[in-house]
Formats: structure tokens, C-alpha cells, sequence
């Protein structure tokens, strides 16, 4: 909202921020640094003042969002490897003691 209100009457708004949806996906792209050389310049070619707003943005973003989402994945990953490793588990000691029952019948049968 910040951003398209700061560039109305900028190219880049005509380029890059058009409506809401492509001003969030550009500003997500933005943030995987693919598109920052080419929105970073022409703004700051028509308002110097854009280099606080992307500046300010971009440290937020790096700071906040990207270890907000990395820590929401590494804790998503290791409930996944817990749980894994339960089921392993009990799937290991079902197998044993079947294993054990298998040899301790075959045993039994033998005497």
C-alpha cells in the first residue's frame, strides 16, 4: 500500500505495482532478490527518496518475513522427522517381536 501510494505517478507503478496483487508478487519476488536491481533503479531514478522505502522494505523482509518462514519450515520438518521416527519405531518393534514369536513357534515346533 506504502509503495503505491509513494510511486502513483511513477513507471514503476505502471510497470511493476499495478494493482494490489502485483504489487504483493512483485515485492515477494523482490525479496528473492531477482528483480531488486530493476525496480531499485527505476524508482530511484525518478524519486530519491524511494531508496528509504526499498531499503527499509528489504530489511524487514530479510530480517522478519525470510526467518519467519524458515522457521515455520524447520519446525514443520522436524513434527514430519518426529513423527517419522515414531512410526520407525513402532513399525522396528512390531517386526522384532513378530521376528522373535516366528522363531520362538519354530522352536517349539522343533522339540
Amino acid at each position: 500500500w506504502l509503495g503505491m501510494d509513494m510511486f502513483a505517478d511513477d513507471v514503476a507503478k505502471q510497470m511493476y505495482l499495478g494493482t494490489y496483487a502485483d504489487g504483493i508478487w512483485t515485492l515477494m519476488v523482490m525479496l528473492s532478490r531477482n528483480l531488486f536491481p530493476d525496480l531499485l533503479l527505476v524508482t530511484y531514478n525518478h524519486k530519491l527518496s524511494s531508496l528509504i522505502f526499498w531499503v527499509s522494505f528489504m530489511t524487514f523482509g530479510y530480517y522478519v518475513l525470510m526467518n519467519l518462514t524458515f522457521g515455520v519450515l524447520y519446525n514443520s520438518f522436524n513434527q514430519q522427522r518426529h513423527e517419522h521416527d515414531v512410526r520407525y519405531s513402532a513399525d522396528r518393534e512390531r517386526s522384532l517381536e513378530d521376528a522373535f514369536m516366528a522363531l520362538a513357534t519354530e522352536r517349539d515346533t522343533r522339540r
